[in-house]
């Protein structure tokens, strides 16, 4: 198959079974797809092929929600200038590193913040561990929020519960 590496047929165990091969190559010469998921035949024609409203509104009758963004309103990513997008991107990026160093800055000097405040060294680490525990438990929570309220309220909020 022209479209793998070189190297997929040195992998070893390999990736997929064989079943799983010779399914994805049926797949592959199938072509598009066509209303309902039928395996084209010999009578289909291009225009039994399913056209992006038919897939909408199939995917929609199942109870998938789809995204959609209003053209020129500024929402969508793919209408942005580059400037913006890397301006999005690198402060996501330097939330991500802060949070990342939050979690572990004070590893450096545990004994130090427990004089200071007079505290026991298990109160200093589980600050520590209560940190690092919203750092795991925190997306469960607020990914599946940023589907239903967007990413930037979700931004914000987290923000907030940072700081």
């Amino acid at each position: 198959m022209p479209s793998e590496p070189i190297e997929a047929e040195f992998v070893f165990p390999p990736a997929l079974s064989q079943e799983q091969e010779d399914e994805y190559r049926k797949l592959e010469r199938e072509g598009p797809l066509t209303p309902n998921h039928q395996t084209p035949t010999a009578t289909t024609t291009l225009t039994d092929t399913i056209t992006m409203n038919e897939l909408e509104k199939q995917y929609t009758n199942q109870g998938f929600h789809l995204v959609e963004f209003t053209p020129g309103a500024g929402e969508d990513p793919r209408e942005w200038n580059k400037g913006r997008k890397w301006a999005v991107t690198a402060a996501v990026s330097f939330l991500c590193l802060a949070v990342a160093i939050g979690s572990s800055i004070i590893t450096g000097d545990l004994e130090g913040p427990a004089k200071e405040f007079h505290a026991p060294q298990e109160v200093i680490n589980l600050t520590v561990t209560l940190y690092v525990l919203g750092f795991g438990i925190g997306p469960l929570v607020f990914a599946p929020l940023s589907e239903v309220f967007g990413r930037k309220p979700i931004y914000c909020v987290s923000i907030f519960f940072y700081f």
